[in-house]
């Protein structure tokens, strides 16, 4: 994962939120949980814009705090930069940016783009589905002892 610094120092207007602690609990906490960049990867698959998955956590996380401004478009610009931040390593780049969707929510955020899948990962998502009969201490195999 690229620290929240390492970040910062990628584009010019990162700096607004430099040292705000708000914005790096959503790059850390939000933007970069596994169970969200997963999402990400699924709703680029079906051109959704991956910012829709975490939109509204970030928004009610942002109502608790005062000091990340979501009505500033540098804010908003650099919040989608940690998305796509977090999809580069899975080897999605940014195609097109859309409308948000109408369930996502947003009142802050009208628009975001959707990923497509380019090569050059250097993560990946596995996923496995396991027979209940294979795990020790299964309902199953616990009726059978």
């Amino acid at each position: 994962m690229l620290s929240f610094q390492e970040f910062i120092k990628t584009f010019p207007t990162n700096g607004v939120v430099r040292d705000n602690p708000a914005a790096q609990y959503i790059y850390e906490k939000i933007i970069w949980r596994d169970d969200v960049r997963i999402k990400f990867a699924d709703v680029s698959n079906v051109k959704i814009p991956a910012l829709s998955v975490c939109v509204k956590e970030i928004e009610d996380y942002c109502a608790t705090q005062n000091s990340l401004d979501l009505n500033s478009n540098p804010v908003k610009q650099t919040i989608g930069r940690m998305v796509a931040a977090a999809l580069e390593p899975l080897g999605y780049m940014p195609v097109k940016r859309t409308r948000m969707p109408l369930n996502a929510n947003s009142q802050f955020f009208s628009s975001a783009h959707i990923y497509e899948y380019a090569g050059n990962e250097t993560q990946r998502i596995e996923r496995h589905i396991v027979d209940v009969t294979d795990i020790e201490g299964s309902a199953e195999h616990e009726k059978s002892q």
